[in-house]
């Protein structure tokens, strides 16, 4: 579950593509989640998140203003584009330098 705080929990059930206007591919089946960033850090389709066997595997889809990544016990670093990274349930994924979101257990 991503949970962004204020009561606003989103299942990870299937991919999620987080943005201000969020668009899957073509043959892509997502969970769409539009956010409203008064301050334009978030782009259209910011990131996507997706459960897989081993954690969460997360994307930065090519983003104007980047996301950040800090797993349990570590420091907050910067996703590449081109890297998707694995990571655990208690992940904190910050959008934009300005939104967050924490992965936890369902």
């Amino acid at each position: 579950m991503l949970s962004f705080g204020e009561g606003m929990d989103v299942p990870i059930d299937g991919v999620v593509i987080i943005g201000r206007a969020p668009q899957a591919g073509n043959q892509e089946h997502a969970r769409l989640i539009k956010i409203s960033s008064s301050t334009h850090g978030l782009s259209r389709s910011h990131v996507r998140v997706e459960p897989i066997r081993t954690g969460f595997l997360v994307s930065d889809l090519r983003s104007t203003n980047g996301t950040e990544i800090q797993t349990p016990g570590n420091d907050l670093v910067a996703l590449d584009p081109d890297a998707p990274q694995v990571v655990p349930v208690g992940t904190l994924i910050r959008l934009g330098g300005t939104i967050e979101a924490r992965i936890e257990a369902a």
